[in-house]
């Protein structure tokens, strides 16, 4: 969801932070005006165990992140489709850069 909301609303948020997640087939990479989003900052984290989104879902995401060009931190962490203290403590640091 919050791909989507960076996609469509790209004037009402400052970045996203992306756990797990996956870039909808509804985003039309190729019609995306990459001016809108020059000074969003994104921070992807997936794990490599998860079966719920699979962690190569993050390939799609990379093309993403660099077609719009945005400053963006992608973290890997050997945990399943869940949150660990140690990713919770990046998200805190990165949000406090």
């Amino acid at each position: 969801m919050s791909y989507y909301t960076l996609w469509k609303s790209p004037e009402k948020i400052g970045g996203i932070i992306a756990l797990s997640g996956r870039i909808l087939d509804e985003i039309q990479m190729d019609s995306l005006d990459t001016s809108k989003y020059k000074k969003k900052k994104i921070f992807v984290w997936h794990g490599l165990q998860d079966q719920m989104i699979p962690f190569s879902a993050t390939k799609k995401v990379e093309t993403y992140i660099k077609k719009l060009r945005l400053k963006w931190d992608i973290n890997d962490y050997t945990i399943g489709h869940s949150i660990s203290n140690t990713e919770f403590d990046d998200i805190v640091e990165w949000i406090n850069l």
